[in-house]
């Protein structure tokens, strides 16, 4: 299995296991940190507002200002610890619903943007059967906190879900660490490869190659939103071609 498949689901489980004690929790560490009774409604419309302002600001980092992909998720699991870390030591009321409307928003920014990272690292028809596999883990979590819920308490559940960010956030780094030093991994795995031969004037078709047909056909220009840094690494070390979608 490669590198970067295995990475990104790890971090998805624990995406979704920080989620899932987001879910439980953070109703009652509000109820636990005020004597007055709390609008739920309210503030569970807040939530949405900062989810749907996560979203937005995805599309202006990744579309618009073409952020890399694997460097934003990494920074938006270590805020979300750094989050969570202040919404266990802060007794406060209005600062622990600041800090757990921000960690909604984030959850709103990583959900877009790990679609788009698995569908570039994963064939279509593959992609469901793995990522199922990889929630094996969650799957088991949820069973067990749904045994344990009542006996916890939430905010020790959520000083925990600070520790698996940062730990999602080291695999991150080493993630971004491993495809600066191998680029070629970086490349979505439905993008058609065309490889040069002798010299860059002309280029055979991989399926050409198999067919063991030599017609050549004429070059064509490589163009990848987001990755340009990275791709022309790759040509450097590779000479390999992206395809352009007409």
């Amino acid at each position: 299995m490669e590198i970067n498949v295995l990475c990104i689901g790890l971090i998805e489980n624990i995406a979704l296991i920080n989620l899932n004690i987001f879910l439980f929790s953070w109703a009652s560490i509000l109820k636990q940190s005020t004597e007055k009774e709390i609008n739920i409604g309210y503030i569970y419309t807040c939530m949405v507002l900062t989810m749907i302002i996560g979203t937005k600001l995805y599309e202006i980092l990744i579309i618009y200002c073409n952020f890399n992909y694997y460097m934003s998720i990494t920074g938006c699991f270590f805020i979300q610890g750094l989050l969570l870390y202040k919404t266990y030591f802060d007794n406060r009321f209005l600062e622990r619903l600041i800090y757990l409307s921000l960690f909604n928003g984030l959850i709103g920014f990583y959900n877009p943007l790990n679609s788009i990272v698995k569908s570039n690292i994963l064939i279509e028809k593959y992609r469901a059967l793995l990522m199922n596999l990889f929630r094996t883990p969650y799957n088991i979590y949820v069973i067990i906190s749904l045994f344990t819920l009542k006996h916890i308490n939430p905010l020790k559940l959520i000083f925990f879900a600070g520790h698996l960010s940062f730990i999602a956030f080291g695999i991150g780094v080493f993630l971004c660490i491993y495809l600066y030093i191998h680029p070629e991994n970086n490349i979505p795995k439905e993008v058609q490869f065309l490889y040069t031969i002798k010299n860059n004037n002309y280029i055979y078709s991989e399926e050409d190659n198999n067919n063991n047909d030599n017609d050549l056909i004429k070059p064509k220009k490589h163009i990848y939103s987001g990755e340009d840094d990275m791709l022309k690494n790759l040509k450097q070390k590779t000479h390999i071609y992206i395809e352009e979608d007409e």
